[in-house]
Parts: structure tokens; sequence; C-alpha cells
């Protein structure tokens, strides 16, 4: 896959981490990033199926239930069947306890919109480094996520959700902040972290 503007950027940016320092080879490198997008592309489907199927059979407000309690474990089956750390991150969280980037995946985001601000195509936003920890070694993979047509009933303006979307974003998330996106906004990204000691293979 042709790497993504970001993706070139991050690495003038920071050549050691994401050029001389990786403890891995080429190859490998290579394959653990396929494997990521494998996995964001699979979780991507099996949530947008879900989602799809359920506001069909239900309604709008359907959604919400989805994205409360099936993302979550779909992230987690997909988790402990890699050994990888998959999750949703966003730049306006619904629940600060899951949602919320770290550190890196702050940056991460922040140049993402700078690059989506230059002209960037936000599907192709993709961004991969080395991060160290002590003496350990992880593989993080960040994709970014677009605010899509069918997701503006949750996301939207709140003056222009459906009255039972309102009432019900404000009993169950009194914290909401993941709201006023328009159709193409910077929703967030998937993250996910390698750790280098494990054995790679393929999901």
């Amino acid at each position: 896959m042709k790497p993504s503007v970001c993706t070139c950027l991050f690495a003038l940016l920071f050549p050691v981490l994401a050029n001389a320092a990786d403890p891995i080879p080429t190859q490998e490198r290579e394959d653990r990033i396929d494997g990521a997008r494998k996995i964001v592309r699979q979780l991507a489907t099996e949530l947008s199926s879900e989602l799809r199927t359920a506001m069909k059979e239900e309604g709008p407000e359907a959604a919400i239930r989805v994205c409360r309690d099936r993302a979550p474990a779909i992230k987690s089956r997909l988790s402990r069947e890699t050994g990888w750390r998959i999750t949703r991150v966003g730049t306006r969280v619904r629940n600060p306890l899951l949602g919320m980037p770290d550190a890196h995946e702050s940056e991460v985001l922040s140049h993402f919109q700078e690059e989506l601000d230059q002209g960037a195509d936000l599907q192709n936003l993709e961004h991969t480094r080395i991060q160290k920890a002590g003496d350990a070694r992880y593989l993080r993979y960040t994709k970014a996520i677009s605010v899509k047509p069918q997701c503006m009933g949750c996301h939207g303006p709140e003056e222009n959700q459906p009255e039972a979307i309102r009432k019900a974003l404000e009993t169950q998330y009194p914290a909401d902040q993941a709201t006023g996106y328009k159709p193409g906004d910077l929703r967030g990204a998937f993250s996910i972290i390698q750790d280098l000691s494990r054995p790679y293979r393929e999901p």
C-alpha cells in the first residue's frame, strides 16, 4: 500500500524512531503493519454491519446500544485472538473511560488533522511508529476514522439530533462531547499496539 502523506511526514519528524531504531527486520515490520491493517478492516466491517442491521430492525436509537456494547466486545475478542491491544479513540470522546487517546494517539490525531487541513484524503491517513518503554519495544499502528453520513444522528450537531437519541445520550453519557461533527470530519482513530517481544503470527 502506498504510504499516506502523514506517514511520510512522521518519518521526517521522527527519523530515529521511524527507521534507524526499528528492532525488527523490514519484512517483519511490513507483515506486522499489514496485519494491523487487516484487523482494522475486520473491526470496521463487523461494527458497520451490526450498526446497519440494528438501525434497520430497531431504528436509529439502536446505534447507541451497538456502539456501547458490541464495539467493546468486538475489540476485546480481536485483542484476545491476536494478542494485540486494539482500541478506538476519539478527537472528542463520548465515554472518557474508553475513548480517551493517550499522548501518542493525541499527537497522531493532531497531525492527521493538519494533513486534512492541507487537503489530504482522510481515508489514506495512517501512521506507524516503534515506541520504546524501558527495554520493551512496541509497534504502534494508527488509522484515521472519518465521520460517515449515517453517524450524524448520534454525532452531528445536538440541535439536529432526534429527540429519542438526544435523551438516550444524555442519560447514558452525561459527559458526552462527541457531537457537532459533519460528514468527512476526523472522528478519531483505530489504534493497535503490538508487543515486539511476542513472535508475530498473521491474524
